[in-house]
């Protein structure tokens, strides 16, 4: 799959969960393919990335998919980081193999292959969200074998859509 296939499948993805054209309407650009030299810091906030080709991108919020480990020991320099962070940062090793970004919304979303006259739920706080079945199994058996996958699937999660 082609950098470009990889964009147009993740967009494709959020346009499922959200309305369509909703990644682009928030102001969200997908580049895929394209590795990050250096996550760039002013005055305690990031405020871009430089890509390894030199390319400076600056935005109102920075996301990394890597690890917290890989992310700030790799990508963001130690001057900008409190030594306590440091201290937690260098302490236990994790092994996690996905990126989980903690999304406070004001309502569900709203997805059409989520009806209750689909799934027999009310509300699914679990799916996996992906072209076929046998995509998911390949994508969860290099993650399996030890190796992130080449091409993953987007599992939105909403534990606490059953909250009181």
């Amino acid at each position: 799959m082609t950098p470009e296939d990889r964009s147009l499948a993740i967009r494709a993805q959020l346009d499922f969960v959200g309305e369509r054209g909703s990644s682009e309407a928030h102001g969200m650009e997908l580049r895929c393919g394209m590795g990050v030299e250096e996550i760039l810091v002013r005055n305690g906030r990031a405020y871009g990335v430089q890509l390894t080709c030199g390319q400076e991108i600056h935005a109102k919020r920075v996301a990394s998919n890597l690890s917290a480990k890989v992310t700030f020991d790799n990508l963001v320099a130690r001057e900008h980081l409190p030594d306590e962070f440091v201290e937690d940062i260098d302490g236990p090793q994790t092994r996690g193999m996905s990126f989980k970004p903690p999304c406070a919304i004001n309502s569900l979303p709203r997805c059409k292959g989520l009806s209750q006259e689909k799934t027999g739920v009310e509300y699914p706080a679990y799916a996996h969200i992906c072209p076929t079945l046998e995509f998911l199994e390949c994508a969860f058996d290099e993650a399996k074998y030890g190796w992130y996958s080449s091409e993953p699937f987007l599992p939105p999660i909403m534990p606490t859509c059953y909250d009181d």
